[in-house]
């Protein structure tokens, strides 16, 4: 338990990326991959927070305490973030939220945190979809306003490439959305999604 909250956006922060901001003062972060090493700038991992705002223990709970809290403090949230070189923050997953691609179990986190390293991408969110009878990746991403007519679905799909695993590829396709539906806390709605990738793959049938 965060009291009153870790992460903000700052009064007269400028910011239209999704971004749920910047780490208050007096609070110390680390993204974990995991075996629970800190991971580089721009790569996801799950989002540890201490500080004076981090509950110390949970009553009668010594279960969730060993999951979730370490011994020198540190609060595992669960929440799958990145962060770029400017300290800015982006919630891109739930640890528990998985794809299974090919018998394999992918985060979206992934092809999300890649795909927002792309200069023409405001905001994005990855969702499996039945094709075939297999899920895929497939993306549905915001374009930035000054890109909007000078990218195409497929450039994002073949940019891509160079900077996943193939079986990440994005062979569910590329959508263009006005907005990926979010909650005020910067959380993709990922049943939201989950049933666009339902209508979008009844369609094509």
């Amino acid at each position: 338990e965060v009291a009153t909250g870790a992460i903000l956006v700052s009064f007269g922060m400028k910011d239209n990326t999704g971004s749920v901001g910047e780490l208050l003062p007096n609070t110390e972060c680390m993204l974990v991959d995991d075996d629970g090493k800190e991971v580089a700038i721009g790569q996801p991992g799950e989002l540890c927070i201490r500080g004076p705002q981090v509950c110390l223990r949970y009553w009668r709970n010594e279960e969730a305490n060993k999951d979730s809290i370490s011994p020198d403090g540190w609060l595992k949230t669960g929440d799958v973030a990145v962060r770029n070189k400017k300290g800015y923050f982006w919630i891109v997953d739930r640890k528990r939220v998985r794809l299974l691609l090919n018998s394999l179990q992918v985060s979206p986190a992934e092809p999300e945190a890649a795909l927002l390293e792309h200069e023409h991408i405001a905001d994005v969110a990855v969702i499996g979809i039945n094709l075939h009878e297999e899920e895929s990746p497939r993306a549905y991403v915001t374009i930035q306003d000054l890109a909007k007519g000078k990218v195409k679905p497929e450039d994002i799909q073949e940019w891509i490439k160079s900077r996943v695993a193939k079986h990440r590829y994005l062979v569910g396709g590329v959508i263009f959305v006005d907005e990926v539906p979010k909650l005020a806390s910067g959380k993709i709605q990922r049943k939201v999604m989950r049933e666009w990738a339902i209508r979008d793959s009844e369609n094509l049938q």
